[in-house]
């Protein structure tokens, strides 16, 4: 399988440089003088339900706006092989896909090409997700940075953050260049701490930049729910990032083993949410491998949430009867949303400081003992969060309008930014060896 290959050692560009590959098409565009807004955020190409819809969302947003040519950004390690570029321009109904690296590629077997030139301006969309925090944030702020300082994106909005205080000051940092015109947070946490910058004049509760798109679909599988369901929804993720030791998968494996021994009569609904070629995610699938002889149910269903995002066209509706349940546990901030927009009782796993900022959005934890007794009693009303998100929609589109769709024609050379010397030559692709899930101390 054909991957792309690094560029030769001494060749490479400081390490603060951004690479960007292309189709044909969408390079002519960036060179051209057409209006563009770059939509990036948490989604880079690897397939996860809450990031796909969040990115999906975002490029609905701005289709309705219709002033600028939309063009998503994902990693470039994360392409498979040349039909995977086509195959993702037409899942998320775009022509136009940036990808970017942190090392000059020969990305010619996947279809692209270097970026060489790009006509300055434009403006930039820095959509929703927990990924500016101290596990990720370094490498997402490289790119935003490069965005503004050598592409020279002129105007620019946040939506649906999640951050923390390790990842802040860089943000600051980015904003006194270039101050955003809104930073919408998806929680609250995430909102104070920003309105104890310098842009807290800035600073709004957005809520979710998956609502769009996703309460349709929610309302459209909740009208089709039976009365009293016999089966429950649930979800792990047990990735080394997320939970580092043996203790809490430990801790997942017995919570299982008690929803099991309250509801032994009920079938149980897996849903998949993270589709990943990389060894080192762990999502529901191979969780349940981890869990060996130990996980409780010998069959299954499942629901790749993160298929259905993919290939979810607007307006459709996926999935009907797999979410027919009596509620759900489940590990992902986004299952849980999703789960609860439908109007499922639903009980996110918070083993660490990540996930128990992305749960404040659900309320006071519950024993799940308590839980289990009544689930009903503990459905969250997202009632207030769906109105902030309906006065955040308002003036962000306001905001855009503002924007300058004006033509440019001053072009800025990215070799001279970060030059290559020498011609690339192929090298296999590395294969990253992956250690037992408890090996893990932390980000390797």
């Amino acid at each position: 399988m054909p991957h792309p290959t690094p560029v030769a050692e001494g060749t490479r560009a400081p390490a603060a440089s951004v690479y960007y590959y292309a189709r044909e098409a969408t390079r002519r565009l960036l060179e051209s003088s057409t209006p563009r807004v770059y939509l990036y955020g948490s989604y880079e190409g690897y397939n996860n339900f809450g990031d796909i819809l969040q990115l999906k969302n975002t490029i609905a947003f701005h289709r309705a706006d219709g002033r600028f040519e939309v063009v998503a950004m994902v990693a470039l390690e994360s392409v498979i092989d040349a039909d995977y570029t086509l195959a993702l321009e037409r899942w998320l109904g775009v022509e136009h896909v940036l990808y970017t690296s942190f090392d000059a590629m020969d990305a010619s077997l996947m279809g692209l090409e270097a970026v060489s030139r790009v006509a300055r301006g434009g403006a930039m969309h820095l959509y929703g997700g927990g990924h500016l925090n101290a596990m990720w944030g370094a490498r997402h702020v490289r790119i935003i940075r490069d965005l503004i300082e050598t592409v020279g994106v002129e105007n620019y909005l946040l939506s649906g953050i999640q951050l923390d205080a390790d990842i802040l000051p860089e943000l600051c940092s980015i904003f006194s260049v270039l101050p955003p015109g809104l930073i919408g947070l998806r929680d609250h946490p995430s909102l104070e701490l920003v309105r104890g910058t310098p842009f807290a004049d800035a600073a709004r509760f957005s809520f979710d930049d998956t609502i769009e798109t996703m309460k349709p679909w929610a309302d459209a599988l909740a009208a089709v729910r039976s009365a009293k369901p016999t089966a429950f929804a649930l979800h792990l993720n047990t990735t080394a990032e997320y939970t580092a030791s043996r203790e809490q998968h430990d801790q997942a494996r017995n919570l299982v083993g008690q929803v099991q021994a309250a509801r032994p009569d009920h079938d149980v609904v897996v849903l998949h949410a993270y589709d990943d070629v990389r060894e080192v995610i762990r999502d529901s699938l191979p969780s349940l491998k981890g869990f060996d002889a130990f996980f409780p149910f010998d069959s299954y269903a499942v629901a790749d949430l993160a298929r259905m995002a993919l290939q979810l066209a607007p307006g459709e509706v996926r999935g009907r009867g797999a979410f027919d349940v009596e509620f759900g546990i489940t590990s992902s901030y986004h299952t849980a949303l999703f789960l609860t927009l439908q109007g499922v009782p639903t009980r996110i796993i918070s083993l660490n400081d990540y996930y128990r900022q992305k749960s404040t959005i659900f309320g006071p934890a519950v024993d799940l003992e308590l839980f289990l007794a009544d689930p009903r009693a503990h459905v969250r009303d997202f009632g207030p969060e769906l109105a902030a998100r309906e006065a955040w929609i308002d003036e962000a589109r306001a905001l855009v309008a503002t924007w300058d769709d004006t033509p440019r024609s001053r072009r800025v050379s990215l070799e001279a930014a970060r030059p290559v010397t020498r011609r690339p030559r192929r090298r296999p692709w590395r294969k990253v060896v992956v250690e037992p899930l408890w090996q893990f101390t932390g980000r390797q």
